[in-house]
């Protein structure tokens, strides 16, 4: 668990937004989007104490996500919101420019946030994600599409029973096991962040969350890549249920200056067991971009 203090920003719809930093003071920015549903544990089981060594690096809750508040209109859970709140987050913290990573639903995120502001973007890490509509590409399965889309509809409008549903399935004894499973975590994902995310899931607004996945699939950010005019690292778990290495591949294609790692044995949960190997790729891909001094 985070030792960070919890830092509070309004969002420009009055939306409370929570977010914390770690690292010295004066390094270069780091800034994290994190996916759908997911809880800080994926970046503070290992990513962010090996990157804060020598990084800034900030990272935030989405709307209606863990310490952030719902947004005050159940329509605001787009992904064009979620770009304008880390573009609220940037100004208090006093972020002119940074390095930008995104994971899974954060890729978008990301991207749009880079439609809006490119003169804040020193370089982008992308793991783990699509571009747009992440549902078509779910499991490699476009057939799909229909019924996740379907059910996270459903399940923003019958939020309690959703709220049951959610509790039961993500905090229950069979949510690990079953996570192994389906190939969602790698076996050995630490047990004890890796739970605390799942409890913290569970207990998720289920407006909010089933929104956010929902709306999701509207977005689409591809014809931002051609745009991209910085240094991008695309990392893919090559054993990824939810987003398929092809997703990663031709997000690589569409760039101009990307460099790819395919991660043999990753998992949609390779930001908590990979965590320190990612900051370590990440750090060497910027020294040599001359955006990180050699240590």
């Amino acid at each position: 668990m985070s030792v960070a203090e919890i830092r509070r920003t309004t969002a420009p719809d009055g939306t409370s937004l929570a977010w914390r930093c770690e690292g010295p003071p004066g390094a270069p920015w780091l800034v994290l989007s994190n996916g759908a549903g997911c809880s800080e544990e994926y970046w503070t089981a290992s990513f962010v104490p090996a990157a804060s060594r020598r990084l800034r690096v900030l990272w935030w809750d989405y709307r209606g996500h863990h310490e952030s508040r719902p947004s005050p209109d159940p329509a605001r859970y787009r992904v064009e919101d979620h770009a304008q709140d880390l573009l609220a987050l940037l100004d208090a913290a006093g972020v002119g420019s940074a390095v930008f990573l995104g994971f899974s639903l954060g890729v978008q995120v990301t991207l749009e946030a880079y439609r809006r502001r490119p003169r804040a973007f020193r370089a982008l890490a992308l793991v783990s994600g699509s571009a747009e509509d992440p549902l078509a590409t779910f499991a490699g399965l476009p057939a799909l599409r229909p019924v996740l889309a379907g059910m996270t509809a459903l399940g923003a409008r019958i939020p309690r029973v959703t709220a049951h549903v959610l509790r039961f399935g993500m905090g229950g004894p069979l949510a690990l096991p079953v996570a192994r499973w389906s190939r969602f975590c790698e076996s050995e994902v630490p047990e004890g962040p890796f739970r605390a995310y799942l409890s913290k899931a569970g207990r998720l607004p289920p407006v909010a969350f089933m929104r956010t996945l929902r709306l999701m699939a509207e977005h689409s950010a591809r014809d931002v890549l051609r745009s991209v005019d910085v240094p991008a690292l695309l990392i893919a778990g090559l054993e990824d249920s939810m987003t398929p290495a092809a997703v990663m591949e031709r997000l690589r294609d569409a760039l101009r200056d990307a460099e790819y790692l395919p991660v043999r044995g990753g998992r949609h949960t390779l930001m908590m067991t990979r965590g320190a190997w990612v900051a370590a790729r990440l750090v060497d891909f910027l020294e040599r971009h001359g955006l990180l001094p050699p240590s």
